[in-house]
């Protein structure tokens, strides 16, 4: 099959080819023969419109109509056409990992992502920042820090999403796709989007309002095992019992709404409204991978083999009594084997996952339901321009949002269940940036100084982060609840100044910006009796178990079958951080340019929640991390005759210091012993070490310390990451060009280092202390491929196109598991405007080869309890797209 689809694109191509070249006339004008490879874009990656072939960094942009050829659908999709830009799936859909030259964000914590995505100059929350990307004006990608226009987080780059801006002339479309997947029936996958432009007084006030809605069958077949139940008298559990999934595990569906409003009353005032609203709900697909045959382990309850639950119910009791006490040890082993028969007569034996987890069948067995799993994203922006004169312009750039994410999740993918969590999210964030820019001294000097301020707050029950554990039926259980207020302000400027009087062409450019960043908040963390409730408490949105802000500031916590809490007020903290940027470069022609720029970017700091012993307090919070960067490159246009094309290359290197990283420690929270703490705070010892403490001699003196934190996020020490990047087009004969890029990146650790009380803990736990710095979620190589086809004659009254992206991407690690490498080949074929009728259709398909890949894990502990899960990608996908376009 995947040669058939080969030879029929090669196919394609040979047939196009000669009409092609036989279009080619001799009387093709100037002006035709100077349009190059690619269409121009203007874009605003220095706060200001300009050509994307004048701006000295490593950009990659697309037009609203090339995402639609290329058939993007959501940021996600921008992966397969964008060198060096890695999109992995984590959790809920809308929740991407993006990752640009070795930053992104952490699977867990509260860490910040190194890759920030815009929204019309608004910056997202992490949650909700998979934009749909219908009716778009375009999209950017910026590489490298981005510290002194973008602010922090940008310490890897940033994503710049536009939406169409109303106009004064009436025009819309209406489109609607249909399409199937390899293994089921067509249609299984439905959207229809459109757009309407009214101008309501001419020149004066316009609407567009814009909308997509959709929804996905999903490849695959899932059965959902119903969760156990206990008697409350006997204390006895029934199993639940294998039924199919009313919705399919990677089942989802969504719809999007936006509505702008174009104001201008004189024309010299400019306002744009834009509010959205959007509901995406389902999870990624979820496919167990394998499981490590030693079982798993905990470092308060030990190793277990595989096949636990089948050991005698007097050996479970042992296992567990040192850490649950003998009538809890005695509880499980009376009940685990009920737990782990999932009903249907089979059994769920850890040791055989791996018939539960079929590729090809693609079908899953799981705990909880997926389509429970839903995000709200919803805000407003506004932008004010007023034109001071001919050279100067005042812009306020005001933004409102909110985030409402809950998850559902079976951390492992597996019919028992071995981890089980629910997550919910309530965020409102609100930003405003006055800036001023314009250009002074006969134009050689070009300015933009401006002022910023973000707030984000919990905005329900959640808050940043609401967690419930619920690990192998009950034997663990946990909620923890995070509130906290992160505010940043900021003051920037760069400036460009043209040294045409001294070398003609040369620019200088430099920037700085002072960030002062704080948070405050509470943090509440709740025990829960195993077997005393069904695995989770939290099973829906609207649950109204999870502690308030109010509870946890004053400690008034009521949840089903807790056996303790413990609420904490955070103090507020501070962070204050100089970037900057300095750079030159040169016109050495019209169309050449090299470039070199200095840039120094940061990721900012936060809490590790909740409070700790102060044994731990040099952990409590995590501080920025900075990254100093250096960057060359060139960007080139060039014709040989008819023949023409653009080259763009750029080399980097750069030195992170305080890497960011996290470090698993959970189920630390019923105490280890930790020798190093003798003596400290006075305390004297109150335990000994046992013998699964394999860095001390059994017997050693220590304290007992509880570390509740989950996963902590420490600065790890110093790292060099370095690597280039190339694309570039080539056009023999007008209407085909061919493209691509190259990416490559590499890390070297310069040194690593740890809090003293973190070593202490892990040592003490039997965890190990890193002895490496893991880039994660950075392929060292991936390349993209493009062929785009443009028929000058017409067909059937409308113009015939062919585009073809080809993606590779290198294996790459995220936690403790790789994904590996994969090459993917969308194609789609258009005839537009048929007849001038302004109808467009089109021939579509996603992963023609049917490639078999990962793209990402699907747990927020990837390596759950010894059982490795992955997000698995969508097979081969064929679809049908009919679009309508009307007015001007």
């Amino acid at each position: 099959m995947n040669r058939l689809v080969l030879l029929s694109t090669a196919a394609v191509w040979v047939t196009l080819m000669p009409q092609m070249v036989s279009a080619q006339t001799a009387d093709q004008s100037a002006e035709q023969s100077d349009n190059m490879a690619t269409e121009a874009i203007i874009v605003t990656a220095r706060r200001r419109e300009e050509a994307i072939s004048d701006v000295p960094i490593s950009i990659s942009a697309f037009s609203g109509d090339q995402l639609e050829t290329k058939t993007v659908m959501s940021v996600a999709d921008l992966t397969k056409i964008t060198p060096g830009l890695n999109i992995s799936g984590g959790g809920a859909k809308a929740n991407p990992f993006i990752t640009i030259r070795g930053q992104s964000r952490g699977v867990t914590g509260n860490v910040s992502p190194g890759v920030l995505t815009y929204f019309n100059d608004i910056p997202l929350a992490t949650y909700g920042s998979l934009m749909q990307t219908y009716d778009m004006e375009n999209i950017q990608v910026l590489k490298g820090p981005q510290g002194t226009l973008f602010g922090r987080n940008s310490i890897g780059g940033a994503i710049l999403t536009y939406s169409k801006a109303p106009t004064h002339d009436f025009n819309g479309y209406v489109k609607g796709d249909v399409a199937g997947y390899s293994n089921k029936k067509f249609g299984g996958f439905r959207q229809i989007e459109g757009a309407i432009n009214v101008p309501i007084i001419q020149d004066v006030l316009a609407v567009r309002a814009s909308a997509q809605v959709f929804h996905d069958d999903g490849p695959s077949t899932t059965y959902v095992v119903s969760p156990y139940t206990l008697d409350p008298v006997t204390r006895v559990a029934t199993v639940g019992t294998a039924s199919r999934a009313k919705h399919d595990l990677d089942e989802y569906a969504g719809q999007s709404y936006r509505l702008s409003i174009l104001f201008e009353p004189t024309d010299w005032i400019k306002n744009v409204t834009v509010g959205d609203y959007s509901k995406i709900r389902g999870t990624n697909n979820g496919q167990f991978d394998r499981f490590w045959p030693q079982g798993f382990s905990s470092p308060s309850l030990g190793t277990f083999p595989p096949g636990l639950v089948f050991l005698p119910p007097a050996t479970i009791q042992a296992n567990l009594t040192p850490s649950l006490g003998a009538a809890g040890a005695a509880a499980f082993a009376q009940n685990v084997q009920r737990l782990f028969q999932c009903g249907n007569n089979f059994l769920c034996d850890y040791r055989l996952y791996q018939n539960f987890g079929d590729h090809n069948k693609r079908t899953q067995y799981v705990t909880v339901d997926p389509w429970a799993t839903r995000i709200i994203a919803k805000g407003v922006t506004n932008t004010t321009t007023i034109n001071i004169g001919d050279d100067h312009t005042l812009k306020n750039i005001f933004g409102y949002r909110e985030v409402s994410n809950y998850n559902l999740g079976d951390n492992e993918n597996s019919p028992v269940p071995i981890i089980d969590t629910s997550s919910q999210i309530e965020l409102k964030q609100i930003s405003d940036e006055l800036q001023l820019s314009g250009s002074l001294f006969d134009k050689r000097l070009t300015y933009t100084v401006g002022g910023f301020y973000y707030r984000e707050s919990p905005n329900g029950p959640g808050g940043n982060q609401m967690l419930e554990i619920s690990a192998f039926g009950g034997l663990s259980h946990s909620m923890n609840v995070t509130y906290l207020t992160n505010e940043s302000k900021a003051l920037y400027g760069q400036f460009d100044y043209s040294l045409d009087d001294f070398i003609s062409g040369l620019t200088v450019t430099a920037g700085a910006r002072e960030t002062w960043d704080s948070t405050k908040g509470c943090a509440v963390g709740v025990t829960i009796t195993p077997f005393a409730t069904q695995p989770l408490v939290v099973r829906d949105a609207n649950s109204d178990i999870i502690p308030t802000e109010r509870e946890c500031e004053t400690g008034s916590i009521s949840v089903p079958g807790a056996t303790s809490f413990n609420a904490q007020v955070l103090p507020k903290v501070t962070f204050k951080k100089l970037t900057y940027t300095l750079g030159f470069n040169w016109k050495l022609a019209r169309d050449v340019m090299v470039y070199a720029v200095k840039r120094r970017g940061y990721r900012g700091g936060n809490y590790n929640t909740p409070l700790v012993d102060s044994f731990f307090s040099g952990i409590q919070t995590f501080q920025p991390e900075v990254l100093d960067d250096y960057e060359v490159g060139t960007k080139l246009s060039w014709r040989a005759g008819q023949v023409r094309g653009t080259l763009n290359v750029a080399a980097f290197t750069g030195k992170d210091k305080g890497r960011q990283i996290q470090i698993s420690t959970s189920n630390l929270n019923g105490g280890t012993c930790i020798p190093e703490a003798v003596g400290s705070d006075g305390r004297t010892s109150n335990c000994t070490t046992a013998a699964r403490q394999v860095a001390y001699p059994v017997g050693t003196p220590g304290v007992n310390l509880r570390y509740p934190i989950a996963t902590t996020i420490v600065n790890a020490g110093t790292i060099t990451i370095r690597g280039f990047e190339v694309d570039g087009t080539i056009t023999p004969v007008d209407g085909f060009t061919l493209g691509g890029g190259l990416s490559y990146v590499d890390s070297k650790v310069n040194s690593i280092s740890f809090d003293p009380g973190l070593s202490a803990l892990l040592r003490a736990a039997n965890v190990g202390v890193p002895t490496t710095i893991v880039v994660e979620q950075q392929p060292k190589w991936s390349a993209n491929g493009n062929v785009s086809i443009n028929i000058p004659t017409k067909v059937l009254g409308g113009d015939l196109s062919l585009n073809t992206d080809i993606k590779y991407s290198d294996k790459f690690q995220l936690s403790t598991v790789f994904v590996k490498s994969y090459i993917t080949v969308d194609s789609r074929i258009t005839l537009a405007d048929i007849g001038g009728s302004g109808i467009d259709v089109s021939i579509w398909g996603r992963n023609l080869l049917n490639e078999d890949y990962n793209y990402g894990t699907s747990a927020s502990s990837p390596n759950a309890n010894g059982a490795q899960s992955f997000i698995h990608a969508n097979p081969r996908t064929i679809g049908l797209s009919v679009r309508y376009n009307f007015g001007r």
